[in-house]
């Protein structure tokens, strides 16, 4: 807004305004807001500015002018200069027009991340704010639906612990008396839980084993259950809750299952299958001759018996894998020799007995870590183990075993 003014010289008239100006700030004005003026004509004595508007605000002498307009409309603002108070009739005034606008208040949308959240994992949430008359804009957070700011910031963040729904809202406040209350449902599902069953359980070579699924999801029906029936880490060999094989050879094998719920939300399991060699036939009679005395070197080494069968469950996304169950069954005079890797672990090797490894559970490992077991008994051929977790997929699981007097895992003998 601008006025021109023709400079004021003391004890002379003014007969029009010209070449000066008295100013505004810049951008819409709002009821409510403090609005200065300021004229860049001579105020100092024995000159005299005096300020006036027409919607009943108070006079005001100087040569700056802050005034709050009360309602949204056009009001006339008027800069009367007197050069000298002590003649009559020399007043010379300026009215111009101020427009107050409505005051737009800030509008936004709330951004959640992941969409489809999981119980107990961090989710991000971020408002998209905006504020059409160029207000700054500030926030007032709460996520936890108990009226208690959490957060002044464009962003906030919460994790549940359990599946359900939750709201969180942001107030969006101008400083001009415009607020917005934006609302965001979130709802927090569960992992499904991944588990089968094998019929037979130690089902001998050759003979037909079917593997039934148990896997539940507690917040919604499961819309896909695929099996890897091979051991190469590729889902696919059957879907569906049931699956059926049979192992030509005596052996341990491992197979394992993919369960996913109409969120994407997928768990997995692994379970070893250990394969018993087809019952001899039933020896011919025949002369006996007596085999001459085995030497330590012709010593045939035999695996540990029974033979170790890791149990393995948990759930996966693109940012890893969580065990919620990792087992270890094999005699008690075997041990557990396990290394831990990568982003996650809770420890880099320890020695455990046989039994459930919790320290392994619960904990959430980043794509790329890597765990690797072995269960040893001193003289027998023993069980290994390595475990890969990777982005969006089931943890690759391979098995071999090792031999009494070496580290490096091995292709397992005949059974």
């Amino acid at each position: 807004m601008t006025l021109a003014l023709t400079p004021v010289v003391p004890g002379a008239a003014v007969s029009a305004f010209a070449a000066s100006t008295f100013t505004v700030p810049a951008g819409p004005l709002r009821p409510g807001q403090d609005v200065t003026f300021t004229a860049t004509v001579p105020c100092a004595a024995p000159v005299v500015c005096s300020w006036a508007t027409a919607d009943g605000g108070a006079l005001a002498d100087g040569a700056v002018f802050t005034h709050r307009f009360a309602a949204v409309g056009t009001t006339n603002v008027t800069l009367t200069v007197d050069p000298d108070p002590g003649v009559a009739g020399d007043e010379t005034s300026e009215t111009e027009p101020v427009a107050v606008v409505a005051n737009r208040p800030p509008t936004g949308t709330i951004r959640v991340v992941p969409s489809v959240p999981v119980a107990g994992q961090a989710v991000q949430l971020t408002v998209d704010a905006a504020d059409a008359d160029g207000d700054a804009v500030t926030y007032a957070w709460d996520v936890n639906e108990d009226g208690v700011i959490d957060s002044g910031r464009p962003t906030a963040s919460f994790t549940q612990p359990f599946a359900g729904v939750r709201t969180v809202r942001v107030t969006l406040s101008d400083g001009y008396g415009g607020s917005t209350l934006v609302a965001q449902i979130v709802r927090v599902t569960a992992f499904p839980f991944a588990a089968f069953g094998a019929q037979p359980a130690a089902p001998v070579a050759g003979e037909l084993v079917t593997f039934t699924s148990t896997s539940q999801d507690p917040d919604g029906p499961l819309t896909e259950e695929l099996w890897d029936l091979d051991g190469d880490a590729v889902y696919g060999d059957a879907a569906g809750p049931v699956a059926q094989r049979a192992f030509p050879v005596p052996g341990v094998f491992t197979v394992s299952l993919r369960a996913r719920d109409a969120d994407g939300v997928a768990s997995f399991a692994f379970r070893d299958i250990p394969v018993r060699a087809s019952p001899a036939p039933a020896p011919v009679a025949a002369a006996v001759t007596a085999a001459p005395p085995s030497t330590p070197t012709q010593a045939r080494l035999t695996r540990i018996r029974p033979f170790p069968v890791l149990t393995i469950a948990g759930s996966f996304n693109r940012r890893g894998a969580r065990f919620s169950r990792f087992t270890v069954a094999a005699p008690k005079a075997a041990r557990a020799e396990i290394t831990c890797s990568g982003r996650g672990c809770r420890f880099a090797r320890r020695t455990f007995a046989p039994g459930r490894i919790r320290a392994l559970e619960g904990r959430r490992l980043r794509p790329g870590a890597r765990i690797t077991v072995r269960v040893t008994r001193p003289g027998f051929i023993g069980k290994y183990t390595s475990i890969v977790v990777r982005r969006g997929q089931p943890p690759r699981r391979t098995d071999r075993c090792i031999r009494p007097t070496s580290r490096k895992p091995s292709a397992c003998p005949a059974a």
